[in-house]
């Protein structure tokens, strides 16, 4: 094998991109021959010259072979199509250039790899209504991002918790006093009684639910609920129900 020869080395490359490494320094910045690598392996980049470390089609052809975010020229993080394809396969939105940050296709392309990404958007795009309830409707926990004025949204705040109960421990004090909120919290998951409102912690019917559900649930009842009964199994027989019926 000639590590010179340009014909043999494209060869190689094509089937394995990493065998770039043993290419001569002049074949290592021939940007035909470095964009066949990177195509078929993206980590090939590491041995490409560094003059062509700065070539957008390579950087482009890298970060979409899973080359990560982290290990390219900072100026290409305010690249759109580059950050758009290299998000698709690393969870870094919180490398990306700040302009980025605030771009509603780059926060919605970071959250569909990783939820937590949210974290890093722009507190504009945490504002942004059709931003929020398209992440919400990937997952409820979403909200936990959202803007204090979107959290007391009700259409966002409901499909966030039909999916997501205990995402009610995120809503506005104003709507985790709804009682169709919460119903739908705790229909979803039990537990998110316990981040429902006083009054509705003494709403005999959502109790109900949450016990029927999980006894241990008792335990987030409101006061007036426990005063008046004292235990779950008291709480049970007034609604006609039996411990082994729950």
């Amino acid at each position: 094998m000639n590590w010179g020869n340009k014909q043999e080395v494209l060869e190689k490359v094509k089937i394995k991109g990493w065998e770039l490494e043993f290419a001569s320094d002049k074949l290592k910045s021939d940007k035909e021959i470095a964009l066949i690598a990177v195509k078929q392996y993206g980590y090939a980049f590491e041995f490409i010259s560094s003059k062509l470390k700065d070539d957008r089609d390579i950087v482009l052809e890298a970060v979409k072979n899973s080359y990560p975010i982290i290990k390219i020229n900072r100026k290409f993080r305010d690249d759109k199509e580059i950050m758009i394809e290299a998000l698709k396969n690393d969870n870094s939105l919180f490398l990306v250039s700040d302009r980025l940050k605030d771009d509603f296709d780059i926060v919605i392309q970071a959250i569909k790899k990783d939820y937590d990404s949210l974290y890093y958007a722009s507190d504009r795009l945490k504002d942004n209504r059709k931003l929020i309830l398209e992440a919400v409707k990937e997952s409820g926990y979403l909200l936990k991002y959202a803007s204090c004025n979107l959290r007391d949204d009700k259409e966002i705040v409901t499909k966030a918790v039909s999916n997501f109960g205990r995402a009610l421990d995120y809503v506005s004090e104003r709507l985790k006093d709804d009682k169709k909120i919460v119903l739908e919290a705790i229909k979803q998951n039990s537990m998110a009684l316990q981040f429902a409102s006083d009054r509705l912690k003494n709403d005999v019917e959502i109790i109900k639910i949450a016990v029927e559900d999980d006894l241990k649930n008792f335990k987030f009842a409101g006061d007036k609920i426990k005063k008046q009964f004292s235990t779950v199994k008291k709480f049970l027989k007034s609604i006609n129900l039996k411990m082994e019926d729950c």
